[in-house]
């Protein structure tokens, strides 16, 4: 069997496997290529779902809202659990809750 002459033709198929060949490296690996891309559609579903929750706690925040409006005294509680504020002349007793009653 004789060996085939180097063609044109064969020139032109391999000059064009390369390229495509290195179009296909570019296309997975680039800073655009697929790769970032999957990593971005895991982000979008990350940050889609951190949306999500987002909205449901602007939900019940909302809601708590609707129900604080004009119920003056759970504003009151709420005032004095969350902040710790007491109305003027009041005495504040805080107990340590780690003191072991044992020891005394």
């Amino acid at each position: 069997m004789e060996p085939r002459e180097w063609t044109r033709e064969r020139t032109v198929l391999c000059v064009m496997v390369l390229l495509f060949v290195l179009s296909l490296v570019y296309l997975v690996f680039s800073d655009s290529g697929l790769i970032k891309v999957w990593r971005l559609g895991d982000q979008v579903t990350a940050l889609n779902d951190e949306i999500a929750q987002l909205h449901s706690e602007n939900n019940e925040l909302a809601r708590e809202i609707e129900q604080l409006s004009g119920d003056d005294a759970r504003i009151t509680r709420e005032i004095r659990e969350r902040l710790g504020m007491v109305e003027p002349g009041e005495t504040v007793f805080v107990f340590d809750a780690h003191v072991n009653t044992a020891q005394r």
